[in-house]
């Protein structure tokens, strides 16, 4: 996706959407609904409930087209979903808690809906607002479905995630449907979420906060000290841990920087 259509999409989420900074809770409880059509179970708080004809989480349509939720979960798939507990282990406990994922209905006091997209993020951890490199794995049911690196933190990676949402299968508020723009593995990831959330799975981030590295380069024939660029390096030797493992990538990711393969 260009730069140029990830900046309109921002900004056309921001212009609908009432965005709020979400502080780190210790403690902070947050509730997934559970479709118990699809688990046979209950939802959490007692009630069973299948959402996803409701609301905000009635648009089936763009779940069918964008979800590859019956991709990742086969037994023939089930060899790449490696446990983010075994898979830091062997890392060296590198990766923490990030931020959970849920379902977003938040409502302004007329009733009124805050924000037009339905998953939000809540930090787990201080390192989430943070602007740094990070590696991240988004974790489903304890199990890794997707590494990834960021050089200007989770927030912003988090948004950019978000502009998913923004198929031509959903409209805007105004009732007309977005245009398209989106980045299709943004598209793809954000509706495998959602999907997975109105079943009753568990979406985590875990995150590993890279460290900085200084290095001195001549510009213009003064020593200059500037910040490195890691993540890409760092992205890279961590989807080949995986690969050695797992055999594979994990099941939603699609490449990684082969300058460091």
């Amino acid at each position: 996706m260009s730069s140029s259509n990830t900046q309109t999409l921002l900004e056309m989420m921001k212009e609908e959407e009432n965005v709020e900074e979400t502080c780190l809770m210790d403690g902070m409880n947050c509730q997934t609904v559970v479709d118990d059509t699809a688990t046979g179970g209950e939802s959490k708080g007692g009630e069973s409930k299948d959402y996803r004809d409701e609301g905000p989480f009635n648009d089936a349509g763009a779940r069918a087209k964008w979800s590859k939720w019956p991709q990742v979960t086969t037994q023939e798939t089930a060899s790449l979903r490696i446990p983010i507990d075994r898979f830091n282990l062997l890392c060296g406990g590198v990766f923490h808690a990030g931020a959970t994922l849920c379902l977003d209905d938040d409502r302004k006091p007329n009733g009124e809906k805050k924000r037009n997209t339905v998953i939000k993020a809540v930090p787990d951890h201080q390192d989430w607002n943070t602007n740094c490199e990070i590696i991240y794995a988004i974790v489903c049911d304890g199990k890794i479905m997707k590494l990834g690196g960021t050089r200007t933190g989770m927030k912003e990676r988090w948004g950019s995630y978000k502009c998913g949402h923004c198929v031509p299968e959903r409209n805007k508020k105004d009732g007309s449907p977005y245009p398209g723009k989106m980045s299709v593995t943004n598209a793809f990831l954000y509706h495998t979420i959602e999907d997975g959330l109105l079943r009753g799975e568990d979406w985590k981030f875990y995150i590993w906060r890279l460290p900085i590295v200084h290095i001195t380069v001549d510009i213009l024939g003064t020593p200059t000290t500037i910040i490195a660029q890691t993540y890409h390096a760092y992205e890279s030797k961590i989807m080949q841990k995986f690969s050695q493992i797992a055999g594979d990538i994990p099941l939603l990711c699609n490449n990684a920087d082969p300058n460091y393969r």
